[in-house]
């Protein structure tokens, strides 16, 4: 049974695409949905006065750019608020992915979040988050890209225990929600 929900903004359309279907299972569920959006910090060193240098913003403030998250969760929340669920929002400092993970061990039984699809050079820089929280969490991660209602899971399977782990926690809910599970495990042929 699902009674915490985390969902994992950037303030993206892509990531926001989760929402929809975080809702569907919280309302199964009547969970409560965690809206997690992490704050980077970044500071430039530059001259701060004759001779010296010091850490500074490039912008603005570290409190406007807190502020300014808390306003857009604040907002999601508003909007995804409903009376068989309970939404909240946080805002942690630090990178994305260690904030997910981090959150997740604190009592999370569902992450629900988007893929943004990034390839090729992109994501050899940048990496995935998706992919660095789904091999370090222990709670199911229901992953999406799109708005619409689940209709349809897809389980790839590849022969391990480890995958096979999906399967009775996707029936769960797959049931709740009434979506078909599909089940997919490709041969290799040599």
């Amino acid at each position: 049974m699902y009674k915490k929900i985390l969902v994992p903004l950037d303030g993206s359309l892509a990531a926001e695409s989760a929402l929809e279907s975080a809702m569907q299972v919280a309302r199964a569920f009547q969970a409560e949905v965690l809206l997690l959006r992490s704050i980077q910090l970044v500071y430039s060193s530059m001259p701060m006065a004759p001779g010296g240098y010091g850490w500074q913003w490039p912008d603005y403030a570290p409190e406007d750019t807190r502020r300014e998250i808390l306003d857009y969760l604040n907002k999601i929340r508003q909007l995804y608020n409903c009376s068989d669920c309970h939404v909240r929002s946080i805002a942690l400092e630090g990178d994305p992915a260690s904030c997910i993970v981090d959150t997740a061990e604190e009592g999370i039984d569902l992450i629900v979040m988007s893929t943004h699809g990034e390839t090729g050079m992109r994501r050899a820089i940048f990496g995935s988050v998706t992919e660095r929280v789904l091999h370090s969490v222990k709670c199911p991660v229901l992953v999406t890209r799109s708005k619409e209602p689940i209709r349809r899971i897809l389980i790839t399977l590849d022969g391990s225990l480890l995958a096979e782990k999906a399967i009775l926690p996707t029936l769960e809910i797959s049931r709740a929600i009434g979506a078909r599970v599909i089940l997919l495990r490709v041969n290799e042929v040599i």
